[in-house]
């Protein structure tokens, strides 16, 4: 995450040193007005408004600082390159008598613009973040109530079951007082059978005559 963030930064400083330096070149077609000062809506300062606007305080006193390097040290050899020498002491000099007071608020222009957009930003950024908090829980709900919907299922059959239950124990703890006692052992014994869902069951009793368990009931053997 650091890393993408330092990446980012150096491609917009390189963005920044780029629009600076095709500013200039454009400006060397205006050899009367270096720095473009003599002009109202000067290249140079609008790109670090934009800069500031768009990117924030450091953007644009990036920019400002580029430009600042644009005007100052390429704009006189790129001059005497093209065949009209120009000293760095005479362009000073004309920068100088160029300036007027309305370029003194550059700087506090890009500090406010920057701190807007910033503060903007914060702004924004915590609304996103809120955003991604509030989908998240969404979500979360969703599925809490989807599985809140199942156990509500799960109990209203296992209810649904235990009222069947109740019922069929009931009826057959009726039957128990008109049979015999190896007819109710059966009974007993499809009652456990419905209740634990037993596969097979069966009632033994021991004899002392005999010494030996004897089977009254059962149910689920093969006969």
């Amino acid at each position: 995450m650091i890393e993408k963030t330092k990446t980012r930064l150096w491609v917009l400083l390189l963005e920044l040193f780029s629009l600076s330096v095709l500013i200039g070149v454009f400006n060397l077609f205006f050899f009367e007005n270096p720095g473009f000062l003599k002009t109202a809506l000067n290249p140079y300062i609008i790109l670090s408004f934009l800069a500031a606007a768009y990117y924030g305080r450091l953007a644009g006193y990036m920019s400002f600082i580029f430009s600042s390097i644009v005007i100052l040290l390429i704009y006189p050899p790129a001059h005497s390159i093209l065949g009209t020498p120009l000293s760095i002491t005479k362009h000073i000099e004309v920068l100088i008598n160029n300036l007027e007071v309305s370029h003194a608020f550059t700087i506090p222009v890009v500090y406010l613009l920057g701190l807007i957009r910033e503060n903007y930003g914060g702004a924004l950024q915590s609304l996103k973040n809120r955003f991604k908090n509030l989908t998240r829980e969404k979500w979360r709900l969703i599925k809490e109530t989807e599985g809140l919907k199942e156990v509500y299922k799960e109990l209203e059959e296992r209810i649904s079951r235990q009222h069947e239950s109740i019922t069929l124990l009931y009826s057959q703890i009726q039957k128990l007082n008109n049979l015999r006692l190896y007819e109710a052992l059966k009974v007993l014994l499809e009652i456990v059978e419905n209740f634990t869902e037993a596969e097979r069951a069966s009632v033994w009793q021991y004899s002392s005559e005999r010494k030996a368990l004897l089977l009254h009931a059962s149910i689920g053997y093969s006969e």
